[in-house]
């Protein structure tokens, strides 16, 4: 069944249905496009389903196209042996004018050596089979005896027209990082520069960055590389966007050349707005987990693709994106909210769906931990009723109970008079709404339901631009579908 076109102004991105596990953007003849490795509902293993394409028109980003499957694993070679899935794409378009494909094959406890190439003539595909990145002497990279498990490679083509390939590897422990050249006896940072036809290593060197071990570049300190997902210029500056070693953060090194001499510029975003470990679990305001991210300047705003957890697991992950500010000092730390692409407050007058919370907090924290959810039963998740689907999106939010936190992020408020809630449960108490600084809105009684039931309660005035949360009180669980603002 063809997925259906679809209107949205919030995050998530796209359809709620619809479960992305890492999104790669490029531009091209005036539209959007996001290439994206595809989960499969209840989430049990990463990268179930063939990648798809949505697009959207630079001049309404609030309406997402869906194009279709761009890459069929049964047609990549050796993509059946031991389940594997396609995973880390990474896109161009190279000097032919044509679009190329980069990406490795994995399951879930396995990676696969190599970095394989398909390629199109259109951007939309379909994208055929290319071939394996390999050496001059034709060994293909991860073949030697020396190299480990290749993931999440990126390309990159530069303004003089030479081609960089970052390519992360897998050694040991469940912590990427980039890979070594070919013959190289030890194990360091590299980036390859490839020829024109895409394939081929013309050399590498290390880019001598991200190691703890480096004493001459600590600047990466406690953010410490585990995955580069992305490479951009800027201002004649180049990026490195990157998952750090604690996994659930999104990082930013700079420098001026493509290869070398990269230093850390900043932290773009954590999940749960985290700035350290997550010892002290109340402190987060939603549910940590693996995360890539890609950044893009969209006529005069910057904009991070990244994903939010869902279902309480990894591998039901969501595409969501937020503004990311930049001043004369850079790039400054993105927050989580509820406006995606519509990067303005929401109106403080309308219905909104449950789908748009951009805080989920337990009484007793969150945290993800080996693709399940530490402290299961204690906080509230996102999640839909039935199996992975492609129409009829119903997500809610589950297990909303006593002390538990659900966050809106942002409000503009005038003369908004009445809140509604729709939420159904085995539950008896009030939801508290409040806002910025604990001011209290209105205080809802709720009682048990087996249907949704709609309770509505007068708001304290408001005026300005605010978040909206929502406290539970009481005893019991709630199933919370939406809430209206009058």
């Amino acid at each position: 069944m063809e997925k259906k076109k679809y209107q949205s102004i919030t995050n998530p991105l796209l359809p709620t249905y619809e479960y992305l596990s890492s999104s790669k953007a490029i531009i091209e003849n005036d539209r959007l496009y996001l290439f994206s490795t595809h989960d499969c509902f209840p989430g049990r293993t990463a990268n179930k389903l063939d990648p798809v394409l949505y697009s959207f028109d630079l001049d309404d980003l609030t309406k997402p196209t869906y194009e279709g499957t761009i890459l069929k694993k049964k047609k990549v070679p050796g993509i059946r042996k031991a389940g594997l899935h396609i995973s880390a794409l990474s896109i161009t378009k190279g000097l032919d004018n044509c679009f190329y494909l980069y990406y490795s094959l994995s399951s879930k406890h396995f990676f696969d050596n190599e970095v394989l190439v398909s390629k199109s003539a259109n951007i939309t595909g379909p994208f055929e089979f290319y071939g394996k990145v390999h050496y001059s002497d034709n060994v293909i990279l991860g073949r030697t005896s020396r190299e480990e498990k290749k993931i999440n490679p990126v390309i990159f083509i530069d303004d003089d027209k030479k081609i960089y390939l970052y390519v992360g590897y897998k050694k040991g422990s469940n912590s990427p990082r980039l890979y070594s050249i070919h013959k190289d006896s030890s194990s360091s940072d590299i980036v390859y520069e490839l020829d024109n036809d895409m394939l081929t290593i013309r050399k590498g060197h290390p880019l001598n960055i991200f190691s703890e071990t480096k004493p001459n570049n600590n600047s990466f300190k406690k953010h410490e590389c585990q995955m580069i997902t992305s490479v951009r210029k800027f201002n004649n500056f180049y990026y490195l966007i990157y998952t750090s070693k604690k996994g659930y953060e999104i990082c930013l090194a700079k420098s001026s050349y493509p290869d070398k001499d990269f230093v850390f510029a900043n932290t773009l975003l954590s999940l749960g707005d985290s700035n350290s470990n997550p010892t002290y679990l109340k402190q987060l305001n939603n549910y940590l987990g693996f995360i890539q991210g890609d950044l893009l300047k969209i006529s005069n705003t910057y904009v991070l693709f990244y994903q939010r957890m869902t279902n309480h697991t990894h591998y039901a992950r969501q595409l969501v994106a937020e503004e990311v500010k930049k001043d004369n000092q850079g790039f400054k730390k993105a927050m989580m909210t509820s406006q995606s692409l519509n990067l303005s407050p929401l109106n403080g007058k309308g219905n909104y769906k449950s789908s748009l919370v951009s805080d989920l907090q337990g009484k007793k924290g969150n945290y993800f931990k080996l693709g399940k959810l530490l402290l299961l039963k204690r906080g509230p998740y996102l999640t839909q009723s039935g199996k992975d689907r492609n129409e009829e999106a119903d997500q809610y939010i589950k297990h909303f109970s006593n002390n538990s936190i659900l966050g809106f992020r942002y409000f503009s408020f005038i003369n908004t008079k009445t809140i509604a809630i729709t939420i159904k449960g085995k539950a008896k108490g009030n939801v508290i709404v409040y806002t910025s600084n604990n001011q209290e809105l209105a205080s809802i009684p709720i009682t048990p339901s087996k249907t949704y039931k709609t309770y509505t309660s007068s708001l304290k005035e408001l005026i300005g631009i605010y978040p909206l949360y929502f406290l539970f009180s009481g005893k019991g669980k709630l199933d919370f579908k939406e809430f209206q603002l009058k």
